[in-house]
């Protein structure tokens, strides 16, 4: 997949959905946090990764 058509990810469909979420006035930062231990070790990773992505991503 190219990233012209990006907009017909997955991925993207999920970013939108989290922009969203965190944009609700209702949405606690501490509660999402909190909830991360109730995953699964595997899933914990990968969402690390996509937190280490986000950040590369930002970064550049």
């Amino acid at each position: 997949m190219t990233m012209d058509n990006i907009k017909e990810s997955k991925e993207y469909k999920l970013a939108k959905e989290w922009e969203m979420a965190v944009n609700s006035f209702s949405f606690n930062p501490k509660r999402f946090a909190a909830a991360i231990p109730d995953m699964h070790p595997t899933l914990q990773q990968s969402l690390y990764r996509l937190f280490k992505e986000c950040i590369i991503v930002m970064a550049g």
